[in-house]
C-alpha cells in the first residue's frame, strides 16, 4: 500500500481528471451538497495525486466535493486562498484510472449514463477482457455492463434524449435490438410525441413494437448458419441470454435490413426456379416499390407475349419471401396500358357505354356492362338502409351488440388480434401476433354466431385491452378511468423493489421521513439488527441497505404512497 498522506490543498491546486465519465454537476442533489459544504465544510476528504510542478495535483475521486466547495469559496474571497482537505497518494496513470473508475461506480448518485459511460471508459482503455475483472471489482454482473455499454452504441439523438430525460432506459436497451437507424429515429420520434395515436409511451409498448417488425427465421430461405444469424445479436435467442427478461414465442429477427438482403441474395440466384410460379423476370421487394410507382396486371389484366422477356415484369415480395403481388409491370405505364388495351377490347366499349349512357343516348345492349356498377348501387343503397335499421334495433338486441362488437374490432388491430386468439379456433393454436393474418370473414362468421354471454364478454375483455393501449388511451385516461372503477390508488398501491430502485438514496431518505418509517419499531430493530447500525441512523445506510429495510423489515406499507403517483398531469 502507498503512503498517503492527509493535507489541506489550496483550490487553484488542483486539476480535474479529463477522463472522469462524470459530467453532471448541477441538479438538487449537487444544490444539495454545496449547501452542505456552507453549512458545515467538506466532511469525506478528496483523493488526489501529485501531478505537474510541485504542488500541483490531479483530482482522482472527489470531483463534485471539490466544485461543489469552489462554489462556496467564490462567495467569500475567491478560491485562491480556499482549501479543500485531501488524501495524496502516489499512483500511475492506469492506477489512478482504475480508482477513479471504481470509485464512482460505486456511489449511488452517479447517473444512467455516467454509469454506462463509466463501463465503457473502462472497457475501452482496459479492452473487452477486462470485463470479469471489472465485474468483480465492483459487484456488478458482467451482463449488466455488457447491457449498458451496447446502450450507447445507439445514435447520437437517442442518447441525448436519454440524458435529458425525454426517454428511459429501457427504451434505449430495448433499442439496441433495432439495427436500422430509419427505424430507430421513427422509434424516437414515436417516444417523444405524447398524447396522440402515434405516440409510444412505455418500455413495453416499445417492446411489443419492435417484436411487431421481427421477421422469424424460420422464414428465410437462405442458410442461417453461413449467414451468421445463429449466433448474430439480432437473432432473438441471442437476445434471450442477453436480456433476461425476453421471452419470444419461436426465433426472430430483429434486423430486417441485414435480413433482407440476405433474402434478396437468395431470391436473385434462385428465381428461375422460385419464380417459375409467377412467370415473371425477377422481383422487387413491396417496401422498394410503393403504389404509384408500379402498375399490378392483377387489377388490370394479362401480361403481353413482349412482357416475357422484359426485364421491367417483376413479382413484388414481401421480406419473408412470400409473394405480395405476382405480377407487376415496374417500367413505363404507356407500354403497360398498350398491353392491356391490346389484351382488353371490351374495356373500350364499356368505356363507350358507360359514356353514353351518363349523356342520356341510347345504348346497344349488347355492349358488355360495366363491372363496376352492380357494387356502386348496392352501396349507393346500402348508405341509406343500414343506418336505418340499426336505429331501428332495440338497444337490448344482440344485434346490436353483435355490430358494435364487430366496430371495435375493425377499428382497433391490437382488438382484432385479442378476438382471433381468445375467440376463433383456427387462431387459437396459432397465438399469431400480427392483425393481418386474421381474415376478417373469420371474425364476422364467429361474432354473428355468438351468444349475448359471450358477445358481453368479449366487449368487456376488448375494453380491457383497449384502455391498456398507449397511443390510443392516455396515461391521465387510464388515471380517470381507474377511478371510475372504484380503485383506490391511495390505498390499493404499494411501494415497490423496482420504485425504490429508480430512486435516490436521499429520496429514499426522504420517504421514509416523510410516511414517519423511522418512527416504526419493525424500522428501527431492522436498522440495529440487521443492518448492525446505530440506532435511529437510518441516513448512514446505503441504497441497497435502505430498500432491504423499506421490502424486508415487515412494516406495513399501506397507505403510504408518494405524491408523484398520485398526482396526474393536467
Amino acid at each position: 500500500m502507498k503512503e498517503r498522506i492527509f493535507k489541506d490543498v489550496v483550490l487553484t491546486m488542483l486539476q480535474p481528471n479529463p477522463n472522469n465519465p462524470r459530467k453532471t454537476f448541477s441538479g438538487p442533489k449537487f444544490d444539495e451538497l454545496v449547501a452542505s459544504i456552507r453549512q458545515v465544510g467538506v466532511i469525506e476528504p478528496i483523493l488526489v495525486r501529485p501531478f505537474g510542478k510541485l504542488d500541483y495535483y490531479e483530482i482522482v475521486a472527489g470531483e463534485r466535493r471539490f466544485r461543489a466547495r469552489s462554489i462556496v469559496a467564490s462567495e467569500n474571497g475567491g478560491p485562491d486562498h480556499a482549501t479543500i482537505p485531501a488524501i495524496i497518494q502516489d499512483m500511475t496513470d492506469d492506477e489512478a484510472f482504475d480508482l477513479m473508475t471504481i470509485e464512482n461506480l460505486q456511489r449511488e448518485d452517479l447517473t444512467e449514463l455516467e454509469e454506462a459511460q463509466s463501463f465503457k471508459i473502462y472497457l475501452d482503455k482496459k479492452g473487452k477482457d477486462a470485463l470479469p475483472e471489472l465485474a468483480e471489482r465492483t459487484g456488478i454482473k458482467p451482463q449488466y455492463i455488457r447491457r449498458r455499454v451496447a446502450v450507447l452504441s445507439l445514435p447520437d439523438k437517442v442518447i441525448k434524449a436519454w440524458a435529458d430525460g425525454k426517454i428511459k432506459y429501457g427504451h434505449c436497451e430495448q433499442l439496441t435490438r433495432v439495427k436500422d437507424k430509419k427505424l430507430i429515429q421513427e422509434y424516437l420520434d414515436r417516444l417523444l410525441t405524447k398524447d396522440n395515436w402515434y405516440c409510444i409511451e412505455t418500455v413495453h409498448d416499445l417492446k411489443k413494437k419492435i417484436n411487431e417488425h421481427a421477421i422469424p427465421l424460420k422464414n428465410a430461405k437462405f442458410e442461417l448458419e453461413s449467414a451468421g444469424c445463429l449466433t448474430c445479436s439480432s437473432n432473438t435467442d441471442c437476445q434471450s441470454a442477453l436480456f433476461e427478461d425476453e421471452k419470444y414465442d419461436g426465433v426472430y429477427c430483429t434486423n430486417s435490413v441485414c435480413f433482407k438482403q440476405n433474402q434478396g441474395k437468395w431470391l436473385k440466384a434462385n428465381w428461375k426456379k422460385y419464380g417459375k410460379q409467377a412467370g415473371t423476370n425477377g422481383f422487387r421487394f413491396e417496401d422498394e416499390l410503393t403504389h404509384g410507382h408500379f402498375n399490378n396486371f392483377a387489377y388490370e389484366g394479362n401480361p403481353g407475349e413482349q412482357c416475357k422477356e422484359c426485364s421491367h415484369f417483376v413479382s413484388r415480395m414481401k421480406t419473408e419471401g412470400k409473394f405480395a403481388d405476382r405480377q407487376v409491370c415496374v417500367g413505363d405505364k404507356s407500354c403497360f396500358d398498350q398491353i392491356i388495351k391490346a389484351g382488353k377490347p371490351e374495356r373500350t366499349a364499356a368505356k363507350k357505354k358507360l359514356e353514353k349512357t351518363l349523356k342520356g343516348e341510347k345504348i346497344d345492349a349488347d355492349l358488355p356492362r360495366v363491372s363496376w356498377h352492380g357494387e356502386y348501387f348496392r352501396e349507393g343503397f346500402y348508405k341509406n338502409r343500414i343506418p336505418e335499421a340499426i336505429s331501428a334495433l332495440n338497444i337490448t338486441d344482440l344485434r346490436c351488440l353483435q355490430l358494435s362488437l364487430m366496430a371495435i374490432i375493425k377499428s382497433n388491430n391490437d382488438s382484432r388480434i385479442k378476438f382471433a386468439n381468445q375467440w376463433i379456433p383456427k387462431y387459437e393454436k396459432k397465438k399469431i401476433t400480427w392483425h393481418f393474418d386474421v381474415e376478417i370473414n373469420d371474425v364476422w362468421q364467429r361474432i354473428t354466431s355468438m351468444t349475448a354471454d359471450e358477445v358481453s364478454q368479449a366487449h368487456r375483455d376488448l375494453a380491457r385491452e383497449i384502455i391498456m393501449q398507449t397511443g390510443i388511451v392516455t396515461a391521465d385516461e387510464r388515471h380517470w378511468a381507474a377511478a371510475f372503477l372504484n380503485i383506490d390508488l391511495a390505498k390499493e398501491w404499494r411501494i415497490t423493489q423496482e420504485y425504490l430502485d429508480k430512486k435516490t438514496t436521499k429520496e429514499i431518505l426522504d420517504m421514509i421521513i416523510r410516511f414517519a418509517i423511522d418512527k416504526d419499531e419493525k424500522a428501527q430493530k431492522f436498522l440495529y439488527e440487521n443492518l448492525g447500525k446505530k440506532r435511529g441512523k437510518f441516513d448512514s445506510c446505503k441504497k441497497g441497505e435502505l430498500i432491504s429495510l423499506m421490502l424486508e423489515s415487515g412494516i406495513d406499507l399501506a397507505g403510504k404512497v408518494p405524491a408523484e403517483i398520485l398526482k396526474a398531469r393536467k
